[in-house]
């Protein structure tokens, strides 16, 4: 069973490395609930890689708190792959290089980027 993370985890994740207020609690949730969603009992991103990806994606795109979206989206993507047994191989340069395209569009959408992270991952 996939192990899911919770919007205040996702707060504390971001409170961790920043004093920017949560701006829009809504949009939030949205976002941290994306990997869940299910249409007739059948998740919309049936991979443990596209839910991962749903979640960076959907948190980068949130843009729910004032600053950190970046940051907190990532760190919610490698605990959310850490809980269901698999960790990110990449030096902090590509991390960097990634997550610039992620914001800008470049990464593409959730297909792409659950590709990039299955191509990253190794078993934790």
């Amino acid at each position: 069973m996939t192990a899911f993370l919770s919007v205040e985890q996702v707060i504390a994740f971001h409170d961790e490395h920043s004093d920017a207020p949560l701006r829009d609690r809504g949009r939030l949730e949205a976002a941290v609930m994306r990997p869940q969603a299910e249409f007739g009992g059948v998740f919309a991103h049936p991979t443990l890689w596209a839910q991962a990806a749903a979640l960076l994606h959907g948190i980068d795109r949130a843009q729910a708190f004032a600053d950190g979206n970046k940051r907190t989206a990532w760190t919610s993507a490698v605990v959310f792959l850490a809980a269901n047994g698999f960790a990110l191989r990449l030096s902090q340069q590509e991390m960097f290089a990634f997550m610039r395209d992620v914001g800008s569009g470049a990464a593409g959408d959730v297909p792409e980027i659950a590709l990039w992270l299955f191509e990253h991952a190794v078993p934790a």
